[in-house]
C-alpha cells in the first residue's frame, strides 16, 4: 500500500524455469512485468513495440516517460542509449522504490526520477523532448485529465517540432471502444495532426487490446501502422 495505489505483485514459473513477475493495481491483470535476472527482455507487447519505434527514430537525445510502471522501459532505454536523457514522471514517490526492490530497476545516471502528477509537470516544466511516451493507467484507466484538449496541447509544448508521441492506450476496433480510440487520438489532433494506430493482434479480441499511437507535426511513413481518420469528440477540462 502507497498513498495513491494498492499494489499486487506476483511472481510465477514459466516454462523455461524463468520467473516472471508482475504487478498491478487493479482486476483487469497486470500493467508491468519483467523476467527475473533478464531486464533486456521486455515482457509485454506495448513495451516492446514502444522500445522498437523509440529504436527506429532518429533524434532521442532527450525522453519523457509519463508514467513509471515498475520501470521496465526506462531501464531498458537507459540500458540502450546511455548517451540520451530519460526523464520520467510518475505520482507515486515509492514505485520507485518499488521497482528496485521487486524488479531488478537499477537507477542509471541517465534516468531523472520526478514524483509528480504528469499533467502538473506538463504545465510548469521548461524542457523539450524528442520523444514523449505516454503510459498512465490506473488498472484500465486512464485520468480524465490526461485525455483533454489542454492536455493534449500541453504535451505539444513539451514537444520539439520535429518530434515524436507514443501512447499506449486500451481500446479496440468496434463500437464503444473505439469510439475510446477516437477519443484519445482527438486529444492531441490540434497538435499532431498525423496520427498513427497498431493494434495488438495477439489479444483475445480487438475489442479490448492495447493500441499504439504515434504521432507528430509533419506525415511520416510507419510500417505496421494505419493512418488514424477516426473524427471523435475531443473531451475539454470543463466538459468530459
Amino acid at each position: 500500500d502507497t498513498p495513491t495505489a494498492h499494489y499486487t505483485v506476483k511472481t510465477n514459473q514459466l516454462n523455461d524455469g524463468a520467473q516472471l513477475r508482475t504487478i498491478g493495481i487493479g482486476p483487469r491483470g497486470e500493467q508491468s512485468g519483467v523476467i527475473l535476472g533478464k531486464p533486456d527482455q521486455l515482457v509485454f507487447w506495448y513495451t516492446r513495440e514502444l522500445a522498437r519505434q523509440v529504436d527506429l527514430l532518429p533524434q532521442k537525445s532527450r525522453i519523457l516517460i509519463l508514467g513509471g510502471g515498475a520501470y521496465t522501459l526506462p531501464q531498458y532505454l537507459a540500458d540502450k542509449y546511455p548517451e540520451s536523457n530519460i526523464d520520467v514522471v510518475e505520482i507515486d514517490p515509492q514505485l520507485a522504490q518499488i521497482a528496485r526492490q521487486y524488479f531488478d530497476y537499477t537507477p542509471q545516471p541517465s534516468i531523472t526520477e520526478i514524483a509528480q502528477d504528469a499533467r502538473i509537470y506538463l504545465s510548469q516544466t521548461t524542457a523539450r523532448y524528442d520523444i514523449v511516451i505516454v503510459d498512465v493507467y490506473g488498472d484500465i484507466n486512464v485520468p480524465v485529465t490526461l485525455m483533454t484538449r489542454e492536455y493534449g496541447t500541453l504535451v505539444g509544448r513539451v514537444t520539439k517540432p520535429t518530434g515524436t508521441v507514443l501512447a499506449n492506450v486500451v481500446a479496440g476496433q468496434t463500437g464503444a471502444c473505439r469510439e475510446l480510440l477516437a477519443v484519445s487520438s482527438a486529444t492531441y489532433q490540434d497538435e499532431f495532426p498525423y496520427r498513427y494506430t497498431k493494434v495488438d493482434e495477439s489479444a483475445a479480441t480487438n475489442d479490448d487490446a492495447n493500441v499504439i499511437l504515434l504521432m507528430a507535426r509533419s506525415p511520416r511513413t510507419v510500417p505496421g501502422y494505419t493512418k488514424n481518420t477516426d473524427s471523435g469528440p475531443v473531451l475539454e477540462d470543463d466538459f468530459a
